[in-house]
């Protein structure tokens, strides 16, 4: 982990219908840190991830990739500027080879991308509809790590998976920020997201209202309270 800023958000908001969405949001991920973002459904974590992938263009506020702004720019611009995102329920294509799905992209440089996810490695040779939903979910972690991203961007990676393969799941998140790969993650297993990440940041109503090391966030009563059911 280094002091250096990979992603800056500085007082974003988002009016949908004139309503108030997001309200002042300001995040900052380092180079090599795992930052996780939790909360609630409604919370407004994947509307602020689609903010950051130019899904959607905030109201006001600037987000800064290495110093530069990508605010409001078109997801093809941000995927380019280095932002590797995989948003839930990712489509995939169907008619490809697992393998053929990883060649769309070039190869990621810093990691060999099928040691991170075996389970699909093993099915390279098979078409991406034979995949169950765990592996579907790697393969969309593992397309969004081509072409070297500067931070790789994951919203809810353990969604409406067996225990079992979210395990698996956050293991190859700890390998990728092991390997120097920067992580953004939207996650509501908090545990589990509290047990990997370096810090996190706790949304609410469109709000940030904690913010902190993970480690401190976990033993935090109010939190623990709130999101991890003790």
């Amino acid at each position: 982990m280094s002091d250096t800023s990979i992603l800056t958000l500085t007082n974003v908001e988002s009016r949908i219908a004139g309503a108030l969405k997001l309200a002042g949001i300001s995040i900052e991920v380092k180079k090599g840190e795992l930052v996780s973002i939790l909360g609630a459904n409604g919370a407004g974590k994947t509307s602020l991830l689609g903010i950051i992938a130019g899904l959607y263009k905030p109201s006001a506020g600037t987000v800064r990739l290495e110093g530069m702004s990508i605010t409001g720019l078109p997801p093809y611009r941000i995927a380019r500027k280095g932002i590797g995102f995989a948003p839930q329920n990712h489509p995939i294509f169907n008619s490809l080879s697992v393998a053929e799905t990883l060649e769309l992209g070039r190869p990621n440089t810093q990691i060999d991308v099928e040691s991170l996810f075996p389970n699909i490695a093993a099915k390279r040779h098979m078409r991406a509809a034979s995949l169950s939903g765990g592996e579907r979910q790697m393969l969309s972690m593992a397309i969004a790590l081509q072409n070297d991203p500067k931070i790789c961007i994951f919203d809810e990676p353990s969604s409406g998976l067996a225990p079992k393969i979210v395990s698996q799941v956050f293991e190859a998140i700890k390998r990728m920020v092991e390997a120097g790969i920067t992580v953004l993650m939207v996650e509501q297993n908090a545990r589990a997201a509290l047990r990997f990440a370096d810090r996190a940041y706790v949304m609410e109503h469109g709000k940030i209202i904690a913010s902190g090391l993970a480690g401190d966030l976990a033993n935090d009563d109010q939190i623990r309270r709130a999101y991890l059911g003790m």
